[in-house]
């Protein structure tokens, strides 16, 4: 087996500034205002070399809200934030973290469970290596566990951690680098009322949760009285494996095996290609649930593993819970060389038997709905935004997570009811909410989202992006805001035709559109044959049809007396003779 030679990844580093009454942990509120945290979490899902990391960003809902967690924000600390549910920030704490390196973070809806870790490169049988802590609603300290030499030198290394609250049992999914130099997988058991861990299994030996080595990513669930283990492996095994067993663990380490049928049982849900211990496997997991009927991994993996280059695809696999059927692997994109690669997926799930895949291409967001053996109920929609290491959760009816980057945090929705509906909203960073909500006013069957940014504070743009039925950008327009009024500054279509409409609504605010200013086709709209116009333009450049084709066609979506207005107006521009103008019915505008 080969050893791990440990990677850092690379983040830019950036500010967030955070608006708000700042309370550490024991101490008094502080003027934050001038406080400066860096990092950003946009695409840290992504596996950062051949394994992945753990993660730093956490929505939990609790009995009071929401809360953020941020780790890496603050040096030694957990940044907390509770927000109400317009995603106004309420208050903010940061928590000392235990020991140096953190692991994970969790909540029984009322009290938090954190775990962190230390390095033990003496493999001392007496160093604390791992440690998790409950801490209740105030984030007061009530406990601790840890586990000492533990077979380990730095934990958490090349893989995640990942914890869920069952009961009163907390189990813990995650891995190490061993006394050896080699890596696998760690379990913990933590009795939330006692505060101590009651099963542990960290030796190069069978265990009832399966030994799994390399394992480059973890995760882990209950089902019943059955525990789920899923570990990304390269070696011991080279596959995406399951195991399962009963969740209070009762069974004894007694042998150098990472199999026995009669402690738990192995499936592999996909066979890996390659060479024993080889870190490249050209395949990358990002999420995990349990259906009604079965357990289901979702991934993404390259149509040829022995091209490195090869395109990248979004799969998942399922196995029915019996574990008698064979594993079976469904694929959820049909990506070509021409193509951009995917992300890491991540998985979440809305009911008993519906899942939410989501994945980015392209800088775009993708996502579909599917249910627990990977059959696809939707077409796959797109949205403007990212993911980053934030596993969505399902809060208030939505599919929520949200990126952090620079000045702002923004949280985004999918619409769990209408999954085709989805929005963002800016948390901090400005005052004012940004709404990238689905608006009204263009054909049915198309999907809008709005971007915007800001200058000084103040709004000082508008992007709308419309995208037809199979979700590809067909109209791009991008507005410049002169009081409540709006002045189209630039168009990127694809498509043969373009609508520019009479108002834009953003949040609260609904703009007018009454300008197009010059030159805002050249160079991007090589297609297009016709452009639809608003009753509502005032103005229009003398240059604003600089780089089209001389036989356009322009309708004007209007009354009578704004027709005969704004036709004077095509009439001073740099228009063809040979285009048409003609006044179109406004019935549906």
């Amino acid at each position: 087996m080969k050893n791990i030679s440990r990677f850092l990844k690379t983040t830019a580093v950036l500010s967030l500034a955070a608006v708000m009454a700042f309370t550490p942990v024991g101490g008094t509120a502080i003027d934050a205002y001038a406080k400066t945290y860096t990092g950003s979490n946009e695409d840290s899902q992504d596996y950062s070399w051949n394994w992945s990391d753990v993660i730093n960003s956490y929505l939990l809902e609790t009995k009071n809200g929401l809360v953020r967690v941020q780790a890496g924000a603050i040096n030694g600390k957990l940044l907390v934030e509770n927000y109400n549910d317009n995603y106004k920030v309420e208050s903010t704490t940061s928590v000392s973290l235990e020991l140096p390196l953190f692991g994970s973070v969790a909540t029984d809806g009322e009290n938090y469970y954190v775990l962190t870790g230390k390095k033990n490169t003496e493999c001392s049988d007496s160093a604390e290596v791992y440690r998790i802590t409950k801490y209740n609603s105030e984030w007061k300290k009530l406990g601790s566990d840890s586990l000492y030499g533990a077979n380990t030198t730095v934990p958490f290394d090349a893989g995640s951690a990942r914890m869920v609250v069952d009961g009163d049992a907390l189990y813990v999914r995650t891995c190490h680098k061993m006394y050896s130099g080699h890596q696998a997988n760690v379990t913990m058991k933590f009795d939330t009322n006692s505060m101590k861990i009651s099963k542990s299994y960290t030796e190069v030996a069978f265990s009832p949760t399966g030994y799994v080595s390399h394992s480059f990513n973890q995760f882990l669930g209950i089902d019943g009285d059955s525990f789920i283990g899923i570990d990304h492996g390269d070696a011991y095994e080279r596959a995406i494996c399951l195991n399962k067993c009963k969740s209070d663990f009762d069974a004894v380490n007694d042998g150098y095996f990472w199999f026995d049928s009669d402690y738990g049982t192995y499936v592999s849900l996909m066979d890996i290609p390659g060479n024993v211990g080889d870190n490249y496997t050209g395949v990358e997991i990002g999420g995990f649930g349990i259906s009604k009927s079965t357990y289901i991994v979702a991934g993404n993996k390259v149509d040829d593993f022995n091209d490195k280059k090869s395109v990248s695809n979004v799969f998942v696999t399922y196995v029915d819970k019996d574990l008698q059927s064979k594993p079976t692997v469904v694929k959820l994109t049909n990506y070509k060389k021409s193509d951009t690669n995917v992300s890491t997926p991540q998985m979440v799930q809305i009911s008993s038997d519906r899942f939410i895949v989501l994945w980015e291409s392209s800088g775009i967001v993708n996502y579909v709905l599917i249910d627990g053996k990977g059959n696809k109920k939707t077409k796959i929609y797109q949205m403007k935004g990212s993911l980053s290491d934030c596993q969505p959760i399902v809060y208030n009816g939505y599919v929520t997570w949200y990126t952090w980057k620079d000045s702002l945090v923004v949280f985004n929705r999918i619409e769990a009811a209408h999954v085709s509906k989805t929005s963002s909203k800016v948390a901090q960073g400005v005052e004012s909410l940004q709404d990238f909500s689905n608006i009204t006013g263009f054909d049915e069957g198309t999907y809008t989202t709005i971007g915007s940014y800001y200058k000084n504070g103040k709004l000082a743009a508008l992007e709308t992006k419309i995208y037809d039925d199979s979700y590809n950008i067909i109209q791009k327009v991008k507005y410049s805001i002169s009081g409540s009024n709006l002045k189209v500054t630039k168009v990127e279509t694809s498509g043969e035709s373009v609508t520019i409409p009479k108002t834009v609504t953003y949040g609260s605010e609904k703009y007018k559109v009454t300008e197009i200013e010059g030159s805002v086709f050249k160079g991007t709209c090589s297609k297009l044959k016709t452009i639809t116009l608003p009753g509502t333009i005032t103005k229009v450049s003398s240059t604003a049809f600089t780089g089209l084709r001389k036989a356009m066609k322009i309708n004007i979506k209007s009354n009578k007396t704004n027709y005969s207005r704004i036709k004077k107006l095509l009439d001073k521009t740099n228009l063809s003779d040979k285009a048409t103008i003609k006044n179109v019915s406004t019935s549906s505008f």
